[in-house]
This record gives structure tokens, sequence and C-alpha cells, in this order.
């Protein structure tokens, strides 16, 4: 097997097809003197079995520049075998009509037989009618079997167009059957991380049309409703929409901790033995059963693919929340013998010493890993990770979008702007805690909001994660509503969405979007809408810089009022030319990503 290397950008990619000094270098003699086409009409055909002895023996370089074939060599085999010509065969999971392929060994000389298998799977390059090009080393002389000679053509072995063998493939409109385990730390109501989810099942789906596919999430529940696909949960206690744990505390604990409050040296001394004597044991013996539990679930697929955004990180929980389940879950997958693939994740913070040994050992461990930025993927080199890894856009660029038609860029007095918040530093809900921090920013989105209704901009308020930043809307909403700068109830809306559907509707009837989430930002470019951001995370000005949009991208750290009316008025005045690069680089990504779900689950997945 000769494996070209391949040189890509974002034209494309470019391959040296032959070359005779390389060749010589790796000991195959070999000089092409002609060069030849083929081309399979109809799925599952089987040209001549053939064979070549001296004076015309060739050696040949084969190439599929559409579809599959499978090129097969077969060395003397045992008429007497009952595998004779079967193995091959069989190994590609196909259905073979035996009564016919032994009539076809009748007669059949003992020596090396090659047979070509053609069209499994139309998937690349679909304006090349051609399924396979091949040079040779000398000009084509009619097959010859031992003993005669050039001249001898009755003696040749022919096969007729209409003596050809045609192969029923198994499930020959579904494609290969694989069983595949999707993990990703959803089913909190983050509508990005479900637009990932839905993103890959729909490419896996397309290019493996007879795959199953299963979710490995935080709610399984929540992802067999909103995607339709059996679910396993990837920890012990999971998640409930809105990132609570599903068993809630028991009352009488409650009572119990508020009672000992009053008495700190003894609630302390009490707390300390419960963790040692109790908690520690329990949670210990739990964790084995639920690894016995899941290693007997991952034993059965054959791939384990890692998707999302926000995955390598330690900021929710430190190092045995997402590090340690990554890696208990790539770790069974290895043990058990499934590929493991990391599609386009998104890392940081990782700041505690553990979190860095499990998320460095689940990418080593891994078949291929590729992250969805730069940025990710340097943080990922400095911790330790020295494996190979490409970076690729964000998965969700691949999510098929229902035809929206988008309304035109409007100018003011009917335009209508999506503020987009989150929930930065709100004690209730996020890793860092601080209310002043948080009071501060709704205030600034609700100054920057009067602005707009000053200048006749409607409001629509959303958000993409759909419990997680609910509070926070409702906050947003009091306080732009309230006060004597109060925005009229007429220009403010708020229709909360549940589905990915719904959000991609919502944001097609808007003309800009102000928004502080990564995926906020991915779904506003996938429609079309010039956006502005507000960076909480490097990821979001990563993106936004990538786009082209630096000059939209605010820190929420230190932003105010007048600094995003600044930006946003620039948006507005650049719309049309803001949207044309939005749509070339769409475009982009798309082809990116196109070429690597080809690259992956295309034609046959890589071992």
């Amino acid at each position: 097997m000769i494996k070209p290397s391949f040189h890509e950008d974002e034209r494309g990619r470019f391959f040296r097809a032959w070359c005779s000094r390389e060749f010589e270098e790796h000991g195959i003699p070999f000089t092409p003197v002609q060069a030849n086409t083929g081309f399979s009409v109809r799925k599952g055909t089987i040209r001549a079995m053939h064979f070549q002895v001296e004076p015309a023996l060739e050696a040949k370089l084969v190439r599929c520049t559409r579809g599959a074939v499978f090129d097969v060599a077969l060395d003397r085999l045992s008429r007497r075998s009952r595998h004779c010509l079967l193995w091959p065969l069989w190994r590609l999971g196909l259905h073979v009509d035996r009564r016919k392929l032994q009539e076809r060994r009748i007669g059949r000389p003992k020596s090396l037989i090659a047979g070509r298998e053609r069209g499994l799977d139309f998937v690349a390059l679909p304006f090349c009618k051609e399924c396979e090009r091949y040079v040779m080393s000398q000009v084509t002389i009619p097959p010859l079997r031992e003993g005669s000679s050039p001249g001898q053509e009755d003696q040749a072995i022919r096969v007729s167009q209409a003596d050809e063998v045609l192969l029923e493939p198994r499930n020959a409109t579904t494609g290969p059957s694989r069983k595949i385990a999707l993990l990703n730390h959803l089913g909190g109501g983050n509508l990005g991380d479900d637009a990932t989810l839905a993103a890959v099942m729909q490419n896996i789906k397309r290019r493996w049309p007879g795959s199953q596919m299963y979710g490995f999430t935080m709610n399984p529940a929540d992802t067999e409703g909103r995607h339709g696909i059996p679910s396993y949960p990837i920890r012990a206690q999971t998640w409930s929409l809105g990132n609570a744990a599903e068993t809630p505390e028991l009352s009488f604990k409650t009572k119990t901790k508020a009672g000992l409050q009053k008495y700190r040296s003894l609630f302390w001394l009490l707390k300390a033995i419960n963790a040692v004597a109790i908690r520690a044991p329990r949670t210990a013996w739990r964790e084995l059963r639920f690894l016995a539990k899941s290693y007997g679930t991952i034993r059965s697929f054959d791939f384990l693919v890692v998707s999302g955004g926000g995955q390598l990180l330690d900021s929710w929980g430190g190092p045995w929340r997402f590090p340690y389940t990554l890696f208990k879950w790539v770790a069974l997958a290895r043990c058990a013998g499934v590929k493991c693939y990391f599609l386009n994740v998104g890392a940081g913070p990782l700041t505690h010493r553990l979190s860095k040994w499990f998320v460095k050992r689940a990418l080593f461990s891994a078949g291929y890993v590729s992250f969805r930025d730069a940025h990710s993927q340097a943080l990922l080199q400095k911790v330790g990770f020295s494996g190979k890894s490409q970076v690729v856009a964000d998965c969700v660029y691949a999510l098929d979008v229902p035809g929206v038609v988008s309304p035109p860029v409007l100018s003011r007095g009917k335009a209508i702007v999506g503020l987009s918040p989150m929930a930065y530093c709100d004690p209730r809900v996020y890793y860092k805690k601080t209310q002043g921090v948080y009071e501060n920013f709704i205030q600034t989105l609700a100054n920057f909001g009067y602005w707009l209704s000053e200048n006749d901009y409607r409001l629509a308020l959303f958000s993409t994660d759909i419990c997680f930043d609910a509070q926070t809307i409702e906050d947003l909403k009091t306080a732009l509503t309230a006060g004597n700068g109060k925005v009229p109830p007429d220009k403010v809306r708020h229709s909360p969405v549940k589905t990915i559907d719904g959000l991609l509707a919502l944001i097609a009837s808007l003309d800009f979007i102000v928004t502080c989430r990564f995926h906020g930002v991915i779904f506003a470019h996938l429609l079309n809408k010039p956006v502005l951001a507000l960076s909480h995370h490097p990821k979001v000005t990563s993106l936004m810089n990538d786009l082209g949009l630096s000059r939209y991208c605010v820190d929420i750290h230190t932003c105010d009022a007048a600094s995003l009316a600044e930006a946003f008025r620039s948006l507005v005045q650049n719309g049309s030319e803001i949207k044309s690069r939005m749509n070339e680089k769409s475009a982009l990504y798309k082809g990116g990503l196109t070429l690597q779900f080809d690259d992956l689950f295309g034609k046959v997945a890589r071992s």
C-alpha cells in the first residue's frame, strides 16, 4: 500500500501520484508506460479475474478517484477449499451468490488472480465519472496462462460482459453497519452542545446510512427526546435541565445541617467524619459499579466519538468532573478495542495538574484528535500533549440549516436587535460567583438597550442556553423596563425557545445579533447575521478574529454601554460588507468539515 502525503490549504488538497525517484528509494522498480481508466455503471460489479505470466507480467499503480475499489490478489488458492475466492469478499460484508462463484471457478488456472470490486459508495468528487485510474509498467497484452505465448489468444482467459459476476453488498442502500457512541457533556439546556451532536449525527449518517448511533451524555432522557437516539449516562450522577442533579437533597439532611450550624466545631467534625468514613467509600463503590456497567456497554461499540466545544476544561467541578469523565471513557473504550476520536473539541481553562494528566492521557489514547481553534490546540501542547492533531472549525458549521429566508439588513426604525446575555459571574449558577460583577454586567446591557431603543431599534431577548441563562434574561428584562429610562414594552420581546430549529427560526427573524456565547456567534454566522460579541473566554475572541470581525468583539470584563454603542454603529454601517465576509468564511468552514468527515467516515474509517 502506497500512502501519499497530502498538502492542504483552504482551496483543497494536492499530492504527488507518482515519482520515479521516491519509488526507487523505497525499492519499488516501476516505470509507467500506459495509463488506463476504469468505470463501473452498477454498484457491486466485479470485473474479470485475470492473471499474467511471462512475457506479459504487469505492475500496476491503482488509485480510486470516486466511490470505492476493493482490489484483491489471490495466490494459487485450492479449488477444493470451500473458502476459495470467498474470504476477501466476506471481509467486506458482501452477500455472495455461492452457486455463481462455483460455476465461475471451473477451469480456473493456478496462478496469481486479481479482481476489483467497484462502486460500493459514491461519496467524493461528484463531477468525476471515473471510478478507478491506474498506470501500468507495460502496454496491455491479452491475459496469458502458463505455457502460452502472446499469439495464442484462444488460450487466453476472457470474461464477457454478460458473464460478469455481480455482488450485492449487505444493506446496499444503508451502507456499513457500525455502532457509534457519541459522547458530549450535554443535557443541561445548552443548544450549542445539542447542535454539535445533531451536526455530527447528520454527517455520519450521510456517509454511513446504516450506522447505529447512541448518545453518551449527562442527561440521557433529554438526549433521547431531542435527538431520537438511545442514550447512556457518562457519570453515575447525571443532570436534569438546568445542570441540577436529578436526585434532590433529602429534607431531613437539610434540616440537620441547618441545626448543626449553631455548633460550628461539632458541625465541621461531623462533616469531616462523614466525608472520610461514609461519603468517600460510598462514592468509590458507586463509581466502581458504574465503571463495570459502562465497560459492558462500550465494548459492543465500534467507535467512541467525543465532540462538543467545552470538553477539555476543569472550571466546572475541577479534575474529577470533565477531565476524569473523558479519561475513564477513553480508557474503557481502548480496553474494549473501540476506536476513539476527539472531533473539533475546545479546551480551557485547565489549571489543576491532575486535570492536565487526565486530558493528556485521553488524547494520547485517541486515534484522531482535532481542535476547533488554534488557541485550544496551543493550550494542550503547552500542557504536554505532543500527539498529532488538526484544527478544524466547530462541528456546528456542518449543521443542516433549514431553508429560512433571512430579511435584509434594515436601517433604524425597522430593525430588530437580538440581545443574548449569559449568567456571567451570577452566584446562583456560574463557577465564578461575584454578585457585584454580575449586577454591573446586567446594568451595562440594560443601558445599551436604552440606547438602542432611543435610536428606534426593537429588542428581542434570547439565549442559546435555555436553562442556564433563563434567570439572566428575566433580570435583564426587568432592568430594561424599570427606572427612568425604561424601554417601552412594545419594543422588547422575549419568546422562549426550546429546540435548535426554534432557535434558528428566531435568529433568522432578527437583523443584528449581540451575544456573549460562542455558539451564539456561530448561529448568527450560519444565518449570516451581523454579530457583535461580548467575549468572556478566549474562544469567542479567537473565533471573531478568525472571521475578520475583531473590531466587533468587546471584552465582557471592561465594556460599557458607550463602547457597545460605538461598536454597534460600526456594525450597522458595514453590515453588507460583514455579511459578504461571513458568507465566504462559512463556505470555507463547511468545506473543511466536509473534507474531515469524508476522511473519517467517507469510505472506510481509519483504524
